[in-house]
């Protein structure tokens, strides 16, 4: 685990090796870029372990499409193309091409970029950034979610061994070394991860005005039209909201339905999900719940809505003990058309809830979205 002394001094260090006047050329920039593509490629398996052990149970190949490949496809494109990218561009000149000027725009780095990666992508939300970023000159600080820490030490044990850290460093440890990592003064800081912890950031890096881009989770719609072809509807809004048990910040948070298919869609969600996962208790292709926190807030949402009266329909096909705190998995549930006030309607779910909402009128869906909270 990295001290906050260390994350200073590696910080340090980066501010010292960066010039501006003399930014990393080409050749080197490709240098740390082959760095990074072998440490995924030569620890392929011990990477997947790690995550899975941090989860306790998750798919193998999500694993592989989903954090892995990801950085191994944006080295490829940008070695294809980064000679021509540090080129001067020759802009049009205007009415000043008459006194024979000649303009260009030179992309210059900014210095020392901060990223900070989320529990759900750890390896590909810390790695595609930082690949783009290294790729445009810059220095490059990780910090991997204190959420899956096998993975996070394996990762900065990893890059200690495969890269130097004046170039690429990895930092890790809880929500203290986050909090100060937030708040250095970055030339820019990248957030992947939920809206109220993207907050907290923002603030930390407020003082020095750190240019800061946020990627954050949300409320994702789904709206149904009604000549929509059922079966391929119904299995791709399953697989969406059962991909990682939900919690992936692009999945489908809700889902609208003409009120008269209600039952129809219900029926096929329900058999498309019962297909693709038959059982939940050791099956490697069912992820658990990150932790106890999440599990215990999700369970927590549920028993909300249940005791609201919500309709809820839990699809466990082979009637196993779930949900199971030992493992922490949750079965899929979808919950029909819960009370506007309810933390499924109102909050990011990032878990296996499904919320069903159902309409009569295209306009009167497009007006729910518009009044419902999004972030």
């Amino acid at each position: 685990m990295t001290t906050i002394n260390e994350m200073h001094q590696i910080f340090n260090l980066q501010k010292i090796q960066y010039d501006r006047a003399q930014p990393m050329t080409y050749e080197e920039r490709v240098t740390v870029l082959n760095q990074i593509e072998a440490l995924i490629r030569d620890n392929i398996p011990e990477l997947i372990t790690a995550l899975q052990a941090d989860f306790g149970q998750r798919d193998p190949l999500q694993i592989l499409s989903a954090d892995l490949t990801g950085p191994l496809a944006t080295i490829a494109y940008i070695k294809k193309h980064l000679r021509k990218w540090i080129l001067p561009a020759k802009q049009r000149s205007g009415l000043m091409a008459l006194t024979g000027t000649k303009q260009y725009v030179y992309n210059e780095p900014l210095g020392v970029v901060g990223i900070m990666s989320p529990f759900n992508a750890p390896i590909d939300l810390a790695l595609d950034p930082a690949v783009e970023a290294i790729a445009a000159g810059n220095r490059v600080m990780v910090k991997i979610s204190e959420y899956t820490p096998k993975t996070a030490a394996l990762v900065q044990k990893l890059s200690q061994q495969y890269l130097n850290e004046k170039n690429f460093a990895v930092v890790t440890g809880e929500a203290d070394i986050a909090a100060q990592f937030s708040a250095l003064d970055w030339d820019k800081l990248v957030f992947t991860g939920g809206s109220e912890t993207g907050k907290k950031v923002l603030s930390a890096a407020a003082p020095n005005l750190t240019p800061v881009v946020l990627e954050l989770g949300g409320k994702n719609p789904a709206v149904v039209l009604p000549d929509a072809n059922k079966q391929m509807t119904a299995a791709k809004i399953a697989r969406s909201r059962s991909g990682n048990s939900g919690q992936i910040c692009l999945d489908t948070d809700y889902v609208l339905l003409p009120t008269d298919q209600l039952d129809e869609y219900v029926g096929l969600i329900t058999a498309q999900l019962a297909q693709v996962f038959p059982t939940y208790i050791n099956n490697s292709e069912y992820s658990a719940i990150i932790n106890d926190r999440s599990y215990d807030r999700i369970l927590g949402m549920l028993t909300e809505a249940r005791q609201r009266g919500t309709r809820l329909i839990t699809i466990n096909p082979n009637n196993e003990l779930v949900p199971d705190v030992k493992r922490r998995l949750i079965p899929l549930t979808l919950a029909i058309n819960p009370d506007r006030d309810l933390q499924i309607a109102r909050n990011e779910i990032f878990g296996p809830i499904l919320s069903i909402f159902t309409y009569d009128s295209l306009d009167e869906a497009i007006a729910f979205i518009n009044s419902h909270e999004n972030r």
